[in-house]
């Protein structure tokens, strides 16, 4: 589901649509109509509705509280596959059982 702005003449209207599959195609169809968009837009009626909604999503709440600066630190750190392969082969255990069994063998 997303936020659609429809504009019919000069005036723009705020709907709710979702996407459904009809056979090979995918249509939209649209759950409801919420109004003018500046009505939600402009007033913070948007901004309501969407918190409102953000508790029952553990995703949103966290996104929520951090643009709020409810205390909660979010950081994003990249690091190549290569590096997680390594590390998951040591802590995993895989890198000692093979070791010892290559030191059997010997």
């Amino acid at each position: 589901m997303f936020f659609r702005q429809k504009r019919v003449g000069d005036r723009t209207y705020l709907q709710i649509v979702e996407s459904r599959r009809e056979g090979d195609r995918v249509r939209q169809h649209v759950v409801a109509t919420l109004g003018r968009a500046e009505e939600w837009t402009g007033n913070g009626k948007l901004d309501q509705l969407l918190r409102s909604g953000a508790r029952l999503s553990e995703t949103a709440l966290v996104l929520s509280a951090v643009k709020e600066d409810a205390g909660l630190a979010v950081s994003n750190l990249r690091i190549g596959a290569p590096l997680i392969f390594e590390r998951l082969w040591r802590e995993s255990g895989c890198q000692a059982v093979v070791e010892a069994a290559v030191s059997e063998d010997d």
